[in-house]
């Protein structure tokens, strides 16, 4: 493989950089945030997978047309893409990714789960409350116990699903 992988890989980091630079404009226009996206190969086929959030509400398959549309027309208008690929957009889910400090900020009060890039004394999983966020950090309270976190060393953070009681999640 040598060169090739490396190669192949920074070729589809400038490419989601370009694809984020086109459509996070058309998607904040529109009244939504761009979450999080992802490009790769999947059963032989290139897969463009966006993920979007409604200000104020549930993102519904009609809001995912809409985006679709809209972005599919800023690649293409733009020659973004060299190959064959299939463009996805869905809601982030109940367990939302959270990279940004912004994404942080707004779910202050919510329960999540965090894993580190390296062990902050000896602790690379934490679950519990998200307190507070600023100064470049996350504080969160597990058992009674506030630890801080750098958003620097989070390697993935997430929010965790909240069930009404009797229910299972599917």
């Amino acid at each position: 493989m040598g060169l090739i992988g490396p190669f192949f890989i920074a070729i589809m980091q400038v490419s989601l950089e370009k694809i984020e630079a086109a459509a996070n404009p058309i998607i904040k226009n529109l009244g939504y945030e761009l979450v999080d996206l992802e490009f790769g190969s999947e059963q032989g086929r290139y897969v463009l997978r966006l993920y979007i959030d409604k200000l104020g509400g549930k993102v519904a398959i009609d809001d995912c047309e809409l985006i679709s549309r809209a972005v599919e027309d800023a690649i293409e208008a733009e020659k973004i893409m060299d190959v064959s690929y299939s463009l996805e957009v869905s809601s982030p889910g109940l367990d939302r990714l959270l990279k940004k400090e912004a994404d942080f900020e707004k779910f202050v009060g919510s329960e999540i789960s965090v894993r580190t890039r390296e062990p902050i004394d000896n602790r690379s999983n934490y679950k519990g409350t998200l307190e507070a966020v600023g100064d470049g950090s996350i504080s969160m309270m597990i058992d009674n116990m506030r630890f801080q976190i750098p958003i620097g060393l989070i390697l993935k953070a997430r929010l965790v699903p909240k069930f009404e009681k009797g229910k299972k999640r599917k």
